[in-house]
């Protein structure tokens, strides 16, 4: 089963694994005594996850590009001033 799931686009794997991390930690708080999650709430709590996931990952990478284009735009004066 898991090596189906890893063969899997990156958006599906990622839902399908956070439903399997959500559904467990439902089902502990259940054992645990506390008020069962029904399947409207699970899947409620995935894509809020994914949402986040999605947000985070996204601002990492604009900022990255960001980073990365400032060095290569300043490189060329840090080669100049270093020929001077």
């Amino acid at each position: 089963m898991l090596t189906k799931i890893w063969r899997l686009r990156s958006d599906i794997k990622q839902k399908i694994i956070l439903l399997m991390w959500c559904w467990w930690s439902a089902r502990n708080k259940t054992n645990a005594g506390e008020r069962r999650n029904n399947a409207q709430e699970v899947f409620n709590e995935v894509n809020y996850h994914m949402m986040v996931w999605n947000l985070t990952h996204q601002q990492s990478n604009t900022r990255i590009k960001h980073v990365v284009k400032q060095k290569m735009e300043s490189a060329p004066r840090r080669c100049l001033q270093n020929k001077l």
